[in-house]
């Protein structure tokens, strides 16, 4: 004769488990798969009694009588919502970084990060955080806002933005000279709109230069309105562009 053995299975939390072969009693040492199905949102947090870890699914063989409960909790992650600053280019430097986080369980922490380098904790009011102060760096700026629940479900969202200001002043290669030549420093001034004039400043080794003899020269016609050599070390000019 068959020794006929039970498998009792039950579960806690949104779910159901469906066993392979399904059968109300089976004759001892028969394998029986066991595959857990959370409902929509949950996840297998683990199998108890005669089984154990959360892998799924699983094979129990019915030497015995047994036992065998899963556990289903949320498995939703944080909704996380970047509302500024928009995603693509812009002509403003500064920005405050803002958005959203939701969950249906309950956040327990957020942060930030820029260029995948940590920018810091995130505080929420309600739903909502704000990180203020933050200056973009020329061309592509990444950042990306993560969050965390209660059951260790995490979400992210992240915004590229490329900023490429209206006007840039740069300097060109200084070329090393010998004492007593001429050293020439390009400077560009670039720039979506009309610029009616700039101011800028050069600082220099007052030891090597002493005595500075300053002549500018541009590719348009311009005016100096003034050249402050009184700082050694220093050279401030506000110029006056025409054309």
């Amino acid at each position: 004769f068959s020794i006929i053995r039970t498998l009792t299975t039950s579960v806690e939390g949104p779910g159901s488990i469906q066993r392979s072969p399904d059968a109300p009693d089976y004759v001892e040492g028969t394998e029986v798969t066991l595959t857990a199905v959370p409902e929509d949102g949950y996840r297998l947090l683990e199998w108890r009694t005669d089984a154990s870890g959360a892998e799924n699914p699983i094979a129990i063989t019915l030497d015995a009588d047994k036992t065998v409960s899963a556990t289903f909790v949320d498995g939703q992650p944080p909704v996380v919502t970047i509302l500024t600053p928009a995603e693509g280019t812009t002509a403003n430097e500064n920005l405050t970084l803002t958005g959203t986080i939701t969950d249906n369980v309950g956040v327990v922490s957020g942060r930030w990060e820029r260029e995948n380098q940590p920018g810091g904790a995130i505080t929420l009011d309600g739903d909502s955080f704000t990180v203020t102060d933050l200056v973009l760096d020329l061309g592509e700026n990444r950042f990306k806002v993560f969050a965390e629940d209660a059951l260790g479900n995490a979400g992210f969202a992240e915004v590229v933005v490329i900023w490429e200001p209206s006007q840039t002043l740069s300097f060109g290669i200084i070329a090393e000279q010998r004492e007593g030549k001429k050293i020439t420093v390009p400077i560009l001034l670039a720039s979506t709109q009309p610029i009616a004039g700039m101011s800028f400043s050069l600082t220099y080794d007052a030891d090597v230069l002493g005595e500075p003899q300053l002549r500018w020269t541009g590719a348009t016609s311009s005016g100096i309105h003034e050249v402050n050599l009184a700082t050694p070390g220093e050279a401030r000019a506000t110029f006056a562009l025409v054309g």
